[in-house]
C-alpha cells in the first residue's frame, strides 16, 4: 500500500494486489496501516494518503478553491453564486476571483483581466 502512494493522487485509488481482485483499498484499511505504523513511530505513508485524499477532493469539488498566494496552501469555500462573483477571501487575507482564481478584478471580466495581466507582464509593451 505504501508504494501505491508514490504514484501520487492515483495511489489513493489503489486496489487489492491479489490476482484477479479489483477491490479498492478502503479508508479504514489506510487507517489500519496508520495504526500499525504508529506503533513504530512512523506515519508518513498515512500522512501522504491524507494529503493526496485532500488534493483529490479539492480538485473534484468546484466549491473549493486553492488560494493563489504563493506559499499559502489554504483553500476557500465558495458559499454563494453571485453574479458578478464576490471575491473569495482566504484566511491569509488574499482576495481572489472564484472563477479564474486570479486577484479580484471586479468590474472587469476574467478574460479582460487575463489580457491585462498578460499585457502588463510583457515588458516590451510597457515602454
Amino acid at each position: 500500500m505504501k508504494t501505491q502512494l508514490e504514484l501520487g493522487v492515483e495511489g489513493i485509488e489503489a486496489t487489492c494486489m491479489q490476482e484477479y481482485c479489483n477491490l479498492k483499498i478502503t479508508h479504514s484499511a489506510w487507517e489500519l496501516l496508520r495504526d500499525a505504523m504508529m506503533s513504530d513511530g512512523k506515519t508518513s505513508a498515512y500522512d501522504k494518503y491524507l494529503n493526496w485524499s485532500f488534493k483529490k477532493f479539492t480538485e473534484e469539488n468546484n466549491k473549493v478553491k486553492w488560494c493563489p498566494k504563493l506559499g499559502c496552501g489554504l483553500v476557500s469555500l465558495i458559499r454563494d453564486n453571485a453574479d458578478p462573483p464576490n471575491p473569495l477571501e482566504c484566511s491569509c487575507g488574499t482576495q481572489f476571483c472564484k472563477k479564474c482564481e486570479q486577484p479580484y478584478h471586479d468590474p472587469v471580466s476574467c478574460s479582460d483581466a487575463k489580457k491585462w495581466e498578460k499585457k502588463n507582464s510583457n515588458e516590451g509593451e510597457n515602454a
